[in-house]
């Protein structure tokens, strides 16, 4: 089927929740027939001419909040009410007959957003939420609490296929709720310079990573490793071995650190139910640096294993430190599985790409004759 059959009519939710790269064939021109206004909390660059977005930013009070980081309770309260502000004009801003919400549960406006929204009386058009970074808790209330805020959207997009069965699992959302559509490359953003490659292994990032592993994985080798922490708390109480340097390098220094690394080793907690480090494996790939990765949930669905990049187990510390060993004393195999990564995310994974898929699918769930989409056949 080639791009001009490809239409909203016979490409609907329900398809790209079985193929989200069904989405590249759409043809927005098609989709903007019927006219919609994507609402969204974080500021969205329009992938065509005509898409209309409508940002709610936050209220510019940057002279108030110095002041109250003198205070911490002070500051917290503020940005908690920075967030209802946005969160009140994102409920205001859908009740437009022509709104569809492009949502972001990643700022904390998203998530009173969905709790309002989880009332009728506030509810208004369709609604897609993204970046779920939600984790498991041990209150019965909490994870009720959860749920019904998120039964409340219309569809959910997520970043892996494992975190589907895990949120219907913990809390109790449908399955057919749920989309996944891949994550980015954010260093495929802008194009950089080319960086020399050093003789080293780069590790980094704070979300959910397990270093204890890594460490362990890493300790004794002749092999200098250097791990980028911003976060104090994420290598607390660790015993940092010899051959790893420990920086809190931030972008661009980040990117520049992966760049100019051999290869990419990433350890995550095995006992996490959302996905974690996509944009590390995806980012690594971008720069054609093959990837040793210990997770169970996001790494199946970006990493073809042997072929352009290694996974195992969730902290399994000997398992890794093979990989990470065959590797290193393989370039020719590096450079394959560099070259392959690299080609992958240039075809499917870049940011432009996913700015593409969000607004379409945002644009698809308005729905073709100005109503939401139908989620199943």
């Amino acid at each position: 089927m080639n791009k001009q059959q490809l239409t909203p009519i016979n490409v609907n939710v329900y398809a790209v929740q079985q193929d989200p790269f069904c989405l590249d064939r759409l043809d927005l021109n098609d989709l903007k027939k019927r006219s919609c206004v994507i609402v969204s909390n974080e500021p969205i660059d329009p992938v065509t001419e005509g898409v209309s977005i409508q940002y709610i930013a936050p209220l510019p009070c940057s002279l108030l909040r110095k002041v109250c980081r003198l205070i911490p309770l002070v500051e917290r309260l503020l940005d908690w009410m920075v967030a209802f502000y946005v969160a009140v004009r994102l409920v205001l801003a859908m009740k437009r007959p022509d709104a569809v919400g492009l949502i972001s549960l990643g700022k904390r406006s998203g998530s009173i957003f969905c709790l309002l929204n989880s009332f009728r009386v506030f509810r208004g058009g369709p609604v897609l939420v993204y970046r779920i970074l939600l984790r498991s808790y041990s209150s019965r209330l909490i994870t009720r609490f959860i749920g019904r805020a998120l039964r409340s959207v219309t569809l959910i997009s997520v970043w892996s296929r494992a975190q589907i069965e895990n949120y219907h699992r913990v809390f109790g959302i449908p399955r057919n709720q749920f989309v996944f559509v891949p994550y980015k490359a954010n260093h495929s953003r802008t194009p950089s310079e080319p960086i020399p490659v050093g003789n080293y292994i780069f590790s980094g990032g704070n979300s959910e990573r397990d270093y204890k592993t890594l460490f362990e994985a890493v300790r004794g080798l002749p092999i200098p490793v250097i791990v980028s922490a911003t976060k104090s708390s994420a290598v607390q109480g660790l015993e940092i071995p010899e051959n790893v340097i420990l920086v809190g390098a931030k972008e661009p220094a980040f990117e520049r650190l992966m760049a100019g690394s051999r290869m990419v080793a990433l350890c995550l907690k095995g006992d996490i139910i959302r996905g974690s480090g996509e944009a590390t494996i995806l980012n690594a790939m971008w720069h054609g640096k093959p990837i040793v990765i210990a997770d169970n949930v996001s790494a199946s669905d970006y990493i073809e294993d042997g072929i352009d990049g290694f996974m195992v187990p969730a902290g399994n510390t000997e398992q890794m430190r093979r990989q990470i060993q065959e590797l290193w004393k393989d370039p020719q195999l590096m450079a394959r599985m560099g070259e392959a990564g690299r080609r992958k995310v240039a075809s499917l994974y870049t940011h432009q790409q996913f700015v593409f898929r969000m607004q379409a699918l945002a644009m698809l769930l308005f729905g073709w004759e100005g109503g939401p989409a139908q989620i199943s056949p």
